[in-house]
């Protein structure tokens, strides 16, 4: 990780333990928070160079991203993927490993402790696809969840207690969340929500506008 100040030369920043398929993040009042490879979440305060937090036990996904949403808040709320698990059946290109688990949280640097505002577990054969979920503009996340027989389904849901806001039907095939943008005007907004269909499908591949204003 690579920090850069105003004023002073450009510094790489690194943790111990951090998962080499990962990388930390910003997670407010001078802490980064990463996830080491045990898959604990750790929260490191950088002025005492050591641990100051961590949320244990929940086998967060080797390769999954910390994303992160500053809309108002004092400090970033944090979500990613754990609950990971070896699934066969979906292991394309190498990777065999997904997650059940979708976890959001808000952290509390000088404090040391990590509060859970929303944990949603899958059952089943369900799982949450990619290796990250994405947070919009009013703190919403979405997520893409997946199961071996009916296909994927994106998912909206509540930061705070994780319940489901919407959902899209299944369907066979891949879905990979890209990004939002509003595409409109401040006096016309166009919110949309953006995925591929299909990537490594031969038979469908789609780029999908979906307004995110609306459910998904």
């Amino acid at each position: 990780l690579v920090r850069h100040i105003d004023g002073k030369v450009p510094s790489i920043v690194t943790f111990p333990n951090v998962s080499p398929l990962s990388h930390p993040v910003p997670a407010g009042d001078g802490a980064y928070a990463f996830i080491d490879t045990a898959g604990d979440l750790v929260l490191w305060g950088t002025e005492a160079n050591q641990e100051i937090g961590r949320l244990s036990g929940i086998n967060a996904l080797p390769d999954g991203r910390i994303v992160r949403s500053e809309d108002g808040h004092l400090r970033p709320w944090l979500a990613l993927y754990a609950g990971a698990f070896v699934e066969s059946r979906r292991c394309f290109l190498g990777d065999c490993t997904e997650a059940s688990r979708l976890l959001v949280l808000e952290v509390h640097p000088q404090l040391g402790t990590i509060d859970i505002m929303a944990d949603v577990q899958l059952e089943g054969d369900d799982f949450f696809e990619g290796i990250s979920p994405m947070f919009l503009p009013d703190d919403s996340v979405v997520a893409t969840l997946s199961n071996p027989t009916d296909g994927a389904s994106v998912r909206m849901y509540n930061p705070n207690g994780g319940f489901e806001i919407s959902k899209s039907d299944f369907a066979n095939g891949w879905r990979h969340q890209l990004f939002y943008n509003d595409f409109g005007t401040s006096a016309n907004p166009l919110p949309y929500f953006v995925d591929l269909y299909g990537p490594h499908s031969d038979q469908r591949k789609e780029m999908q506008f979906t307004s995110i204003s609306s459910p998904v």
